[in-house]
């Protein structure tokens, strides 16, 4: 055999193996900012909220709600992914109170419910009559590039 052959051999099988990176954790999809689309309250729709409602969750854990550029007061988010469904909890910078939810992210579509008397957990994104569940379909806000 050739010896520039029997080297290129020699030196590929002792060369060491690139490790892969390690891998992170997804960051959870629901991090971002979110324009209101539609609000239903027990089964009604909730005019108010309007489309000139903002949400943003952030990798801090921070949570603010905008209101036609007027900026609700700060609170906090938690969010678990992991869960089927996904759960966040949020609270709007009060207390130590947390709404609980359920979302679920598809495309740049996020969906949002929870119980708007602070009970429990909804199981199902849906909003029936006589509750006061509060179901919320948002359309996510690309960042300004400068």
């Amino acid at each position: 055999m050739n010896a520039f052959v029997m080297a290129g051999l020699a030196l590929a099988v002792g060369a060491p193996v690139a490790k892969e990176p390690a891998k992170k954790d997804p960051v959870p999809p629901i991090f971002g900012s979110w324009a209101v689309q539609s609000a239903i309250q027990a089964g009604q729709p909730i005019p108010e909220f309007g489309t000139q409602v903002m949400f943003q969750f952030a990798a801090d854990g921070k949570f603010r709600v905008h209101r036609t550029g007027r900026l609700i007061p700060n609170g906090r988010h938690r969010a678990n992914p992991k869960a089927d469904p996904a759960e966040v909890d949020f609270n709007l910078g009060g207390g130590e109170e947390y709404h609980r939810g359920i979302y679920k992210v598809d495309g740049d579509t996020l969906t949002l419910c929870w119980d708007g008397d602070g009970g429990g957990r909804p199981v199902k994104f849906e909003s029936p009559a006589g509750t006061k569940v509060i179901l919320i379909t948002f359309k996510r806000i690309e960042p300004k590039k400068d």
